[in-house]
């Protein structure tokens, strides 16, 4: 009798471990499943066509300036650039000496780099290259240049002559503000700068 019992109790102990695993294991397809669709949806978002992004700018164009804004600090004072400053291209590791506008190689290009980094709307790169002279031994006055390409096209956008106030204007607009932040902390509205924020994008 006693034997009878303990084949039966072992019997429910293994059919409730098969029962367990089970729903383990479908919950660990729901989770997959629920991190699949997630990663999908971000995909989505990282990346706008040019239409969403002309709709995007119709609609900041539509929208009247805000009107409380910040006018920032009155005194405000940056420390100057270095008297030198080294570039290494981060395509070919070459070393490059700047004596003349090290603010670029010191202060835009690490802001710019920072800027397209946070940048997930679209599908842009930073080109740094006219400032190696490895890369690029025949230019006189380097310029950074972003290269961009829409989820809708094959074609890659150049734009050279850019700063990282143009970048900070980009991130604004794909963020959905409608101010724009200055160094200083004064505020402006952001479609005064619907120009430049095209220009930058490559919309005509």
């Amino acid at each position: 009798m006693i034997n009878k019992i303990k084949i039966i109790l072992s019997s429910f102990l293994v059919t409730l471990g098969f029962s367990g695993f089970s729903q383990n294991t479908n919950i660990q397809k729901e989770n997959s499943l629920n991190d699949s669709v997630i990663s999908q949806d971000d995909t989505i978002k990282k990346a706008l066509s040019r239409k969403e992004i002309i709709k995007k700018l119709n609609k900041l164009s539509k929208t009247e300036a805000p009107a409380k804004l910040a006018e920032g600090a009155m005194c405000y004072k940056m420390a100057g650039p270095p008297e030198r400053a080294e570039y290494v291209c981060p395509i070919c590791g070459t070393k490059t000496l700047y004596t003349n506008d090290t603010w670029t190689i010191t202060r835009e290009i690490p802001s710019c780099r920072s800027i397209i980094s946070d940048l997930k709307a679209i599908d842009i790169k930073l080109d740094e290259s006219q400032f190696c002279k490895k890369c690029s031994p025949k230019i006189k006055e380097p310029a950074l240049c972003i290269e961009l390409k829409y989820i809708d096209e094959t074609e890659k956008h150049k734009t050279c002559n850019i700063s990282s106030t143009d970048l900070e204007l980009v991130s604004e607009f794909l963020k959905g503000k409608n101010k724009h932040l200055g160094e200083t902390g004064d505020e402006t509205p952001l479609k005064d700068y619907l120009d430049r924020i095209k220009t930058v994008l490559d919309i005509k």
